[in-house]
């Protein structure tokens, strides 16, 4: 399929003007990549300008056609054939360092990317400075707005003074750009980013920065407000009602709205550098586009405050409208005093609440072990946590084997000969001290 002029830009754009900026020479030729090469070198040899190692780069094709053409071109990258959601978890070993995903796919963010973005933070915290750049296409993708309007109702729960002007700011630069339901991508936006955040809670929860009854406290509240909004069956919807159906539930449930807001849920990752393009894709539908750039916090910081420095980046993170023709238009709208005309229809028929079904974000096994293991080895040596945990075991197991050991923590740490050497050295030591 013929790339767009839009597409076009948004990679040259992606990978001269943003990956420059936001990772080092050092991160760039000695980490790990996972991008979506499809049928063409041109990705590659934007790669290889900015200074990626083949080696390091991970190429995801759902077809089948698409992943045997690769395997013939001699690009030098790892292939790997299957689904964003099914691959991705198998790509992200706990023992390597990413830096850059990549993750242009077709269809909506909520379809293709939103499932696997717990996996993909988790890599985040691992490796503070991380870029992630999503898609998501405008268009047959009813459920994500959905989702927004969901989003837009915890968040106003939250900090109506943040998400507000954002939403407001978002729809009057999609309306500057051109489209007819301005308020509709906002949403698309805001989803975006209550995505990120979500997951986020379940990785803190999950490094144990949390309680672990938190989160389910979180699900708990945020469902209430939604059914609390469901029974009520407006339609059409309008923001103002919206906004009344939030207050009344805040008003009846004051002691839960301040602990959802400050208490109980943690976020350690930051989205510390942020920039939106939008653009019409090969198939003519418009593709929104996230580059996000993530550090990891030394301490963790609660939902409100979390919204607050996200929703202030929002606000002033570059935003670019790409035309058919390739021409870049930046658009900057910044609303700082909250329209009074709240009439704006969020969504007119009882869709909403008949048919609706949010996709919850859950704590897995598989992302607590590549947790734990990001917390006991950085950069293929064991982290002082690490040997700590490998000396307190062998106090408490003193007939254990070093392998039997090892078979108490993450599986990653047994296949590495390298950690395995190390930890038996540790071992050693801490019962030669327990003597």
């Amino acid at each position: 399929m013929r790339d767009s002029a839009g597409k076009r830009f948004a990679r040259n754009y992606f990978y001269r003007r943003i990956i420059p900026s936001w990772l080092s020479t050092e991160q760039i030729r000695t980490n790990h990549v996972i991008g979506l090469l499809g049928k063409s070198p041109s990705e590659l040899y934007l790669m290889d300008e900015a200074g990626f190692t083949r080696g390091h780069v991970n190429s995801l094709e759902s077809d089948q056609s698409i992943t045997e053409w690769q395997k013939t071109q001699g690009w030098g990258v790892k292939i790997h054939h299957g689904f964003l959601y099914d691959e991705l978890p198998k790509i992200i070993k706990p023992e390597k360092t990413f830096c850059l995903f990549n993750l242009d796919v077709m269809g909506s963010y909520l379809s293709q990317t939103h499932s696997v973005m717990g996996e993909v933070l988790c890599s985040c915290l691992k490796n503070s400075g991380t870029v992630v750049a999503t898609y998501s296409s405008v268009g047959r993708d009813t459920e994500m707005i959905w989702e927004g309007i969901r989003a837009l109702a915890i968040f106003v729960l939250i900090s109506p003074e943040d998400i507000l002007p954002v939403f407001y700011s978002l729809s009057r630069r999609y309306e500057r750009a051109g489209y007819t339901e301005p308020f509709h991508l906002a949403l698309r936006d805001i989803f975006w980013l209550y995505s990120i955040m979500e997951n986020g809670f379940v990785i803190s929860a999950t490094a144990e920065q949390s309680s672990p009854y938190g989160f389910q406290h979180w699900n708990a509240a945020v469902t209430k407000l939604w059914d609390f909004i469901s029974i009520k069956c407006q339609a059409p919807l309008r923001l103002e009602d919206l906004l009344g159906f939030v207050e009344e539930f805040r008003s009846a449930n004051l002691k839960l709205v301040q602990n959802l807001a400050n208490h109980w849920v943690q976020q350690l990752l930051d989205i510390s550098s942020l920039q939106r393009l939008v653009y019409k894709n090969e198939t003519s539908l418009s593709q929104l586009c996230h580059f996000a750039r993530f550090t990891v916090r030394q301490t963790p910081i609660s939902a409100k405050w979390w919204l607050e420095k996200s929703c202030a980046l929002m606000l002033s993170a570059p935003f670019s409208y790409i035309t058919e023709e390739g021409a870049e238009h930046k658009i900057d709208e910044t609303v700082t005093i909250i329209p009074k005309d709240r009439n704006i229809i969020l969504w007119d028929d009882a869709g909403l609440y008949l048919r609706f079904r949010h996709k919850e974000v859950t704590q897995n096994k598989e992302m607590q072990m590549a947790i734990k293991t990001t917390r006991y080895i950085h950069e293929n040596e064991l982290t002082q946590e690490g040997i700590g945990k490998i000396k307190l075991l062998a106090k408490q197991h003193r007939d254990y084997t070093v392998k039997e050991i090892l078979a108490l923590l993450p599986k990653s740490l047994s296949e590495n000969e390298k950690i395995r050497k190390s930890a038996a050295a540790h071992i050693a030591v801490a019962r030669r001290k327990n003597n």
